[in-house]
């Protein structure tokens, strides 16, 4: 296929539905194609389509069944597993973390084919990446000290990755929890979401559904996003080691009385905790020894714009 023999807008939409993996190819092969391909336009429109089109795959952490490390791969959105064992045996490999994937984490969910990867149980600055997988570019999280006076101590709760509209940059905020070494170590009841602004960078609280009896120690909530709606997943024992899923969903974005139960999932088997939804609203579940993000291919560059 030569561009001069196709209108340029005939060239750009054919190659908006392409997979990067081809893109990267089509870049070496012809000039004009290369600045047509990295241009912020194209990519733009080229996201649009992959978010649009029901060819997202999975990310999965699993781990390999000869060596026993983890590892990372992509597999279909739409695999059936009724037409045989699933093939992951392609590791996207991960070079900044010198293949020492065992305390591997994916945070948060993929934001524009770009997904947020740490190590470590504190989540140290040196562990936090952001990754495009597609791509096979990453950037190193630059460190963050922690400004702890000296009479205190602290620990880090948590990681938040995020994009800001109004910047066009991506985020990632740190919680820290911070008390007197001396003083009352007060227990974490959580029965709020906190929720952080990302283009004025301010917090905010938000109250709970009531989930009545499960809001015992033994429950545990995870938040995720479901048709561009604030969703939580309640996770609770059932029976022994079989497990249920409610699925509560905040109908209007900050209006607590919108909290609405939308599906109870099990009592399930062999199932370790939820990981979110897929594009088409599947619930996405793992087992002990795996962790599961959609993914959306892009060219979105990790290393800002072109």
């Amino acid at each position: 296929m030569a561009s001069s023999h196709l209108p340029q807008d005939v060239v750009e939409d054919i190659f908006s539905k392409l997979p990067v993996k081809s893109l990267k190819r089509f870049k070496c092969l012809n000039k004009s194609w290369c600045a047509l391909i990295q241009s912020p336009t194209f990519i733009a429109q080229h996201l649009h389509h992959s978010s649009q089109s029901n060819n997202a795959c999975l990310l999965v952490k699993h781990q390999d069944n000869t060596t026993k490390k983890n590892m990372l791969s992509l597999i279909p959105n739409d695999y059936d597993h009724h037409h045989g064992e699933l093939d992951m045996s392609v590791n996207l490999g991960l070079p900044f973390f010198n293949e020492d994937t065992q305390s591997l984490k994916v945070k948060g969910a993929c934001i524009n084919g770009i997904v947020c990867l740490y190590g470590g149980a504190q989540f140290g600055n040196k562990d936090i990446v952001l990754w495009n997988p597609a791509m096979r570019e990453f950037k190193v999280v630059p460190a963050c000290p922690i400004d702890c006076p000296y009479y205190a101590d602290y620990s880090v709760e948590g990681l938040g990755f995020g994009y800001d509209a109004k910047t066009k940059d991506y985020k990632v905020v740190r919680t820290v929890y911070i008390w007197e070494v001396n003083g009352p170590l007060y227990p974490h009841l959580i029965e709020s979401i906190l929720a952080f602004d990302m283009s004025h960078e301010v917090f905010r609280w938000m109250a709970l559904p009531d989930l009545g009896n499960l809001r015992d120690a033994s429950t545990k909530k995870s938040f995720n996003v479901l048709d561009t709606r604030i969703a939580i997943i309640v996770d609770h024992v059932v029976e022994g080691i079989e497990k249920s899923f409610d699925i509560w969903v905040m109908r209007e974005y900050g209006v607590e009385e919108s909290w609405t139960k939308q599906i109870k999932i099990g009592p399930l088997l062999g199932v370790d905790r939820p990981v979110g939804f897929g594009n088409n609203g599947n619930l996405l579940l793992v087992d002990h020894n795996g962790e599961v993000i959609n993914y959306v291919q892009s060219l979105v560059s990790v290393q800002g714009e072109n």
